[in-house]
């Protein structure tokens, strides 16, 4: 029989963000809202693009096991986070603190952008060619970003999702055709190649990984347009099932791209085809991909910023100042990858700064303070309320204000507690403490009030 202290959290049933069944006690029906299996084509859309080709780099870091090892861990540490993302914003309606790391993240996506158009064009030219030209990757950059510069000036979403299927389109032609290379080249005996490497090589791995599940930037966009707001979730919900997909697919590509082209892997797969008619249409195709579908990049970061750098100017001519902001984020996007031009470099750095507090830092942090007053408040978890500690001379002002029970020694061996400072000066001095615990056993939650007590936990 449960005890009556023991309830579900407010969202999910389950503490780390999975829940058991598909409705939560939150569902929220938009009537104008999309089906979970058009949301669930659109995720996995988005989240394979030209990232996926550079997986194999982080099995040449890392080490052809310890790739295919991170592969799994950075997917399902970035599925958590995503969970919690989406539990954030079901229970707050807003999540405006991530707005700087997304901004930072799609800029970076953007850089990157820039390198693996200049590195594909490198190609093209010089099959065309035959390495009788004078252009460096800096002059193709410089090229390119006058088109890109006059593509992101389209605001239109409408015409922005148009080129983005498109896109789309264009990457799973490149992903079958990379597929069927792979599949049918020679290949390195595993045993030839390292299993692991070292700290260094995982750490860059990790970085590149964590650009390549580039899922954050959208996941919110896509659950506010799902008309039940719960298939999100769930083991079966959109995220898990599109998670798991991408998983299975970037480990096929890491894992086979390393055994077949080994220390050679280039910074990107398709660099790595030979230089035949079809693989150098692949390449043009990519270079378009990715001009149509920067435009859709920087949208998200422009439906951020224009409020704040429009809301003092009249509303005659706000335009102005939105398309100066368009130019300053493409040119500082460009100057990043003219500073960083290699795709080796550029991919870890990305997703190490910005990548790593969008897919880790800051969704564990959100979802922290999110619920954890909450919960304390409530006393309705046994997990999460085990960080709760006061301060106090008084422990009795404690138990009135919380409701909590005393405790024995024998209970106190059972919980676990954290020390936390409380400031309320009613509560008491903070020469002496009180340790707030839970009993993991009764799921209830304990003061701990004696020296003795203390040194059992």
């Amino acid at each position: 029989m449960e005890s009556d202290n023991m309830i579900v959290s407010p969202v999910d049933s389950l503490p780390v963000g999975f829940t058991t069944s598909r409705k939560s006690s939150k569902d929220v029906i938009r009537r104008n809202g999309v089906p979970a299996t058009a949301i669930l084509t659109n995720f996995v859309c988005g989240m394979i693009g030209p990232g996926c080709f550079s997986v194999a780099v982080s099995f040449k870091q890392s080490g052809l096991w310890g790739g295919l090892s991170l592969v799994f861990v950075m997917g399902i540490l970035s599925l958590i986070s995503m969970y919690k993302i989406v539990q954030c914003s079901q229970h707050l309606c807003r999540l405006w603190i991530v707005n700087g790391c997304l901004i930072a993240f799609q800029l970076g996506v953007l850089s990157v952008c820039f390198v693996f158009v200049a590195d594909h064009i490198l190609e093209v030219i010089e099959f065309v060619l035959a390495n009788n030209y004078k252009l460096s990757k800096t002059h193709i950059m410089l090229m390119y970003f006058l088109p890109q510069l006059c593509l992101s000036f389209i605001k239109n979403i409408h015409i922005i999702t148009f080129l983005s299927v498109c896109g789309n389109v264009i990457i799973f032609v490149a992903v079958g055709l990379v597929s069927k290379e792979l599949i049918f080249h020679d290949k390195y005996a595993h045993q030839s190649l390292p299993p692991v490497t070292n700290f260094e090589g995982v750490t860059m791995a990790a970085g590149g990984l964590i650009y390549a599940f580039e899922g954050q930037a959208m996941v919110l966009t896509l659950e506010n347009r799902l008309k039940h707001s719960s298939d999100m979730l769930g083991m079966n919900g959109v995220l898990c099932t599109s998670m798991n997909l991408v998983m299975l697919l970037y480990a096929f590509l890491g894992f086979y791209g390393y055994l077949a082209f080994g220390p050679s892997v280039a910074d990107s797969l398709t660099l790595n085809l030979p230089n035949s008619s079809l693989t150098i249409i692949v390449k043009v195709l990519l270079v378009v991909k990715i001009f149509l579908g920067s435009a859709l990049q920087l949208y998200v970061i422009v439906g951020i910023l224009t409020p704040a750098v429009t809301s003092n100017s009249s509303k005659r001519s706000p335009e102005w100042k939105e398309n100066i902001l368009r130019v300053g984020l493409m040119s500082f996007s460009l100057f990043v990858a003219l500073c960083v031009p290699h795709l080796y470099d550029i991919i870890p750095l990305v997703g190490i700064t910005s990548g790593m507090l969008l897919s880790l830092i800051l969704p564990a942090f959100l979802h922290t303070l999110t619920f954890l007053p909450i919960i304390v408040k409530e006393k309705k978890s046994v997990v999460y309320a085990s960080c709760l500690v006061m301060m106090s001379r008084r422990p009795e002002n404690i138990q009135r204000r919380w409701g909590i029970k005393d405790c024995t020694s024998d209970c106190a061996s059972r919980a676990i507690a954290t020390r936390h400072y409380n400031r309320n000066t009613e509560i008491g001095s903070p020469s002496s403490y009180v340790y707030v615990g839970v009993d993991m056993v009764h799921c209830d939650l304990y003061v701990v009030t004696t020296s003795n007590d203390l040194k059992m936990l």
